[in-house]
């Protein structure tokens, strides 16, 4: 194999790999089945010319053009992950259960159970369908909803094998305008369909099916859960430390997920690879008795490899914790045999691992964060911290955990405001302010559900009060977050080119790159500019739909009048309404009822007719309920 290993032998070898494997997911990620066989067919010829050209590599003289075969390796990988995430995209495989009709399927609950409320979610795969007396073997996942109540309290857990009526329905799309596109968040995992059943509809078969240890690693955090429960008095507390300790974030209050976002912090409200980071340097420092002897380093390094891995199962197998758990594992290994890594080629070894078993991952907005805050501390952490040297050695540990920070905000930066459309404005502050009581409660927290020492609870819950009242009055101060923020994905593109210009720029003192970076950047604002000025000219009216509410936003320009019977406050107003307002760049909303007659500028609600501009129409049908599968009109008012 002398062809493919004078042309592969690279330091970085994973790096060279991971982009065109990238570029192949990527380019076929919703690309149709029809392309399939052409992609598989292309792929197995190339791979044939591959071996051909290795086999008489020094007879074809292809020595002396290995960017050739430079070019049809990476080809090849880019096929390769066409290929991979085209056959991992469930309804393109066999027996999808959708394809056609049945009477019941067999499923297998395949996360642990969620409750809110009155009702139960469960995540399933399908084993089976059924029709009548004849069952075939089916594929696919299904998410299911059912009713519970106190004295019939399902006992479903994961695992679990259950029959349901197949009565399903497909996941519908986004009603209202520049909200959260759940059904593309579901598609990405390879859940297409929903089902709502009563509860003797669902019928358990077998028990305990699913993988022993992810088993185990649940059980134990619900008895982790049912432990802080019964000794923290605030329901607060409890879910705080849920979260930051064992990934359950399902009983935290929306106002301090709220709280969190508007200070930069939101990564300690999920087990991140901060958290995993924390595991290994105390397990670490803990076991560097034993690394003193020689021949028991190896304990050592089983034992925090094997921890560090309980603990990723432990808080539910997120991209971020994986990530951090596949990079430690490596630098253990690598440690172990006193061998060293270049940090690139662990980070794109770490990658193309997770997308070889998973390629759906790489739409995952967690997956793209972690990996490119981690990219950010490798290759910015260092060239930050050297812009200034403090004797102090309190200040130089705190200007290195600012550069630590800056470093992972900046690469975050572009992608987080496409995504979430805000910035924190007092990021670097709220780190550093929460930085070491987090890393308190983490390990405080760790140590009393090891050895339960109840009596260190009240101390554990002042810190969470403590910290959350800290990140409360910063998310309150003025001009705390950017908000409204709203690109394009060309905007992305050219936001997240101009700020690598300016970062290499600033590392390296070069000037050509600064002005491309400038440029680039001063492009994207002007683009934002023209946008506020045609905002400035805009007349819409939107009616959205929300079940059991109206509300009819008439906007002008920059403001809009509010016809709804909801409020300001209203979580269904945040996340249904108000994003396509800040899209539109709308910065003043009048609120107004059916019953209120107002005459503003353009605007007229009289007690029959509604008139905007010279568009008139009858309130009792403007208010009136919407057929819940209908999408929001929008209209534009000449």
């Amino acid at each position: 194999m002398s062809g493919f290993s004078s042309v592969t032998n690279s330091e970085q070898f994973f790096v060279k790999i991971l982009v065109p494997y990238l570029i192949g997911i990527t380019t076929f990620y919703q690309a149709p089945d029809k392309i399939f066989p052409i992609v598989v067919i292309c792929c197995c010829l190339l791979f044939c010319a591959l071996i051909f050209s290795n086999i008489f590599y020094k007879k074809w003289k292809l020595y002396q053009n290995k960017m050739f075969l430079g070019i049809l390796i990476q080809l090849q990988v880019c096929l390769l992950g066409s290929w991979n995430v085209m056959a991992s995209n469930e309804k393109y495989k066999v027996g999808f259960f959708a394809q056609s009709t049945h009477k019941y399927l067999k499923v297998q609950v395949t996360d642990e159970p969620q409750i809110s409320g009155k009702i139960l979610r469960l995540k399933t795969r399908i084993l089976q369908t059924f029709d009548g007396k004849q069952s075939n073997s089916a594929s696919g996942k299904l998410n299911i909803a059912t009713f519970i109540n106190a004295k019939e309290h399902p006992d479903i857990s994961y695992g679990d094998q259950l029959i349901v009526p197949a009565r399903y329905k497909e996941i519908q799309e986004s009603l209202n305008p520049a909200t959260f596109d759940y059904k593309s968040w579901l598609a990405d995992q390879g859940i297409y369909h929903h089902a709502f059943f009563k509860q003797g509809e669902v019928t358990r078969l077998n028990r305990n099916n699913g993988n022993p240890l992810i088993k185990f690693a649940q059980q134990l955090r619900i008895k982790q859960l049912e432990y802080l429960k019964k000794h923290l008095k605030s329901t607060d507390a409890t879910a705080f430390s849920g979260a930051l300790i064992l990934g359950y974030r399902a009983d935290l209050d929306p106002e301090l997920l709220t709280v969190y976002a508007k200070t930069g912090t939101i990564h300690a409200l999920s087990v991140s690879g901060m958290h995993v980071g924390l595991i290994y340097l105390l397990l670490n420092s803990l076991l560097d008795l034993i690394s003193k002897r020689r021949h028991f380093r190896a304990i050592k390094y089983v034992l925090i490899f094997t921890l560090v891995w309980f603990y990723t199962i432990l808080t539910g197998l997120s991209p971020s914790v994986l990530r951090s758990a596949i990079m430690l594992s490596v630098f253990i290994i690598g440690k172990a045999f006193n061998k060293t890594s270049d940090n690139y080629n662990i980070l794109a070894f770490t990658a193309l691992l997770m997308l070889i078993v998973t390629p759906n991952m790489v739409m995952d907005i967690g997956f793209q964060l972690s990996f490119l805050a981690v990219l950010g501390l490798v290759s910015l952490n260092r060239g930050i911290s050297g812009w200034w040297y403090f004797k102090n050695r309190l200040v130089r540990i705190l200007w290195n955990a600012a550069s630590i920070s800056i470093a992972a905000q900046l690469a975050t930066y572009p992608l987080s405001i496409y995504y979430f459309h805000q910035f924190p404005i007092y990021f670097l502050f709220a780190n550093l302010i929460v930085m070491i009581p987090l890393s308190a409660l983490m390990y405080l927290g760790i140590f009393i559900l090891l050895f339960r020492v109840a009596f260190l609870m009240p101390l554990f819950e002042w810190l969470i009060t403590l910290t959350n009242s800290t990140l409360s009055f910063i998310a309150g101060l003025p001009f705390s977050t950017m908000q409204g923020i709203w690109i394009d994905k060309t905007e992305l593109l050219l936001l997240s080119l101009g700020l690598v210009m300016l970062i290499v720029a600033l590392l390296h003192f070069n000037k050509k790159y600064l002005m491309i970076g400038v440029g680039l950047i001063a492009l994207v604002a002007t683009s934002s500019s023209y946008e506020d000025l045609n905002a400035m000219r805009q007349r819409k009216l939107v009616i959205y739909t929300i079940k059991g509410h109206h509300a009819i936003a008439f906007i002008e320009g920059r403001t809009a009048i509010m016809l709804t019977d909801l409020f300001r406050s209203d979580q269904i107003y945040k996340k249904q309404v108000l994003p396509y307002l800040e899209k539109n760049r709308v910065i003043s909303i009048q609120f107004t009822t059916a019953q209120q007659h107002l005459k503003k500028g353009h605007f007229e609600c009289s007690e029959e007719n509604v008139r905007f501009f010279n568009y008139v129409i009858y309130k009792n049908d403007l208010i009136k309920p919407r057929p819940q599968y209908k999408k929001a009109i929008i209209t534009n008012i000449e």
